[in-house]
């Protein structure tokens, strides 16, 4: 005679969790739905074997409750639209809020750019005409950390406008 398959005795959550091996074995070898609604049956059945084992921690038993309490939605999971609309509108307006703030950030390296770009102008027409006073370079040494200063992507200290917000300083 063959050798039978025989369904494990249950005394306790940690037999529960050996038919739930078996259940899963079950459901490798024949891939039918039938062997995995047993696996599903087994699993939530786990919480109350646990709850009333007295061989289980008392933290283990607390978890137990809570997800009993959880699958009969008593206190727990409930769908409710207007909790599920609430979030999705924070979510949605965190996304707005980070899509704002690299629009910002784009906009003020593009200025920074800009300024930079000046800055080069400045300087060769001073070099074109001959002009490039001490001045102008001490001007061009502060425009420069200005433009630094304005970049997001290098945003260098400033002591005199370490509080000041950028875009105040935009025109």
């Amino acid at each position: 005679m063959g050798k039978r398959n025989i369904i494990p005795e249950i005394n306790g959550f940690n037999d529960l969790l050996k038919k739930f091996e078996y259940d899963l074995n079950r459901y490798k070898k024949n891939n039918h739905s039938y062997e995995l609604m047993d696996c599903i049956m087994t699993l939530n059945s786990l919480p109350d074997w646990i709850r009333k084992s007295s061989n289980a921690s008392e933290n283990l038993r607390i978890l137990a409750n809570e997800k009993i309490i959880i699958m009969k939605g008593h206190g727990g999971f409930k769908f409710d639209k207007n909790q599920i609309e609430e979030k999705l509108q924070k979510i949605k307006e965190q996304e707005l809020m980070n899509v704002r703030s690299l629009i910002h950030k784009s906009q003020l390296w593009k200025k920074a750019d800009d300024l930079r770009n000046y800055i080069k102008e400045v300087e060769v027409k001073a070099l074109k005409n001959n002009n490039l006073s001490e001045e102008l370079k001490n001007w061009f040494k502060w425009a420069n950390q200005k433009a630094d200063w304005y970049d997001p992507l290098i945003e260098k200290e400033d002591n005199l406008l370490f509080n000041v917000d950028k875009e105040k300083v935009s025109i």
